[in-house]
C-alpha cells in the first residue's frame, strides 16, 4: 500500500499502517486504502513539508502522530474518532502536490479533488462519513458544518498544534447567528493562523 521508506522517522509508516489496520469502520478503512494508492501520495506524502525550512516529512509525522492522539481520545464518539484519525492522515495531504498543482487554492480542497472517486464510493454505503469528511476537508473555506463535525476539527486541529510545538488554543469560535452551533469565525481562525506561521 505505501513504500517501506522515505518518511522523516523510521517508525513513521509502521504506525500509520497499524493505524489503518485498527480502524473498525469498513468504508473508512477501504478508503485509506484507495486514496494511499494515488502514485503522489504513495511516494510524496511521506516527504511532503510545510512552508518552514527544514520541515520535509514532518507532514507525515505529525498527521500520524494526529492521528494516534485521536485515536486514544475519549471525548469523542467512536464515531467522530474513526473520522478524525482519517481526517488527521489526510487534513494536510494536499501538500504532497506542487503548489502550483493547487490552482490558487487550499491544498486541503485540491486534495479532495484528488480522492473524490474514493470519497463517492465511501457515500455509496456510508453517505454520514462520506459527508462529515468532506466538511472537515473543507474546513477553511466553509461557513458551517453539521453538529458532529466540530468537535472532530476542533480536536484535531488542537492536537496537530500542540504536537508541533505551538501554543494557545485551536478553538472554533461560535459566533450569532440563526443557527449558532454551525458556524464559525473564519476571519479569527485565519488571522490565528497567519499569526502562528509568522511566529
Amino acid at each position: 500500500m505505501i513504500p517501506t521508506t522515505f518518511a522523516r522517522k523510521s517508525d513513521t509508516i509502521p504506525r500509520f499502517k497499524r493505524l489503518v489496520g485498527r480502524l473498525l469502520h469498513p468504508g473508512l478503512h477501504q478508503l485509506l486504502h484507495d486514496v494511499f494508492a494515488i502514485p503522489t501520495l504513495f511516494r510524496d506524502y511521506w516527504t511532503a513539508a510545510y512552508d518552514e525550512v527544514d520541515s520535509v516529512g514532518e507532514v507525515a509525522e505529525t498527521a500520524v502522530a494526529t492521528a494516534e492522539l485521536i485515536e486514544r481520545s475519549l471525548d469523542l464518539y467512536s464515531f467522530e474518532r474513526e473520522v478524525g484519525v482519517v481526517f488527521a492522515l489526510l487534513r494536510e495531504a494536499g501538500r504532497a502536490w506542487p503548489r502550483q498543482h493547487w490552482q490558487g487554492r487550499y491544498h486541503t480542497l485540491h486534495c479532495l479533488d484528488q480522492i473524490q472517486c474514493s470519497i463517492d464510493k465511501l457515500r455509496e454505503q456510508f453517505p454520514a462519513e462520506a459527508s462529515t469528511l468532506v466538511e472537515l476537508m473543507q474546513h477553511e473555506c466553509r461557513l458551517s458544518f453539521e453538529p458532529n463535525t466540530a468537535p472532530i476539527l476542533e480536536r484535531v486541529e488542537a492536537l496537530a498544534l500542540a504536537y508541533r510545538g505551538h501554543r494557545g488554543e485551536a478553538k472554533i469560535v461560535q459566533v450569532d447567528s440563526p443557527a449558532p452551533d454551525k458556524v464559525i469565525r473564519l476571519d479569527w481562525a485565519r488571522a490565528r493562523r497567519r499569526h502562528l506561521a509568522d511566529s
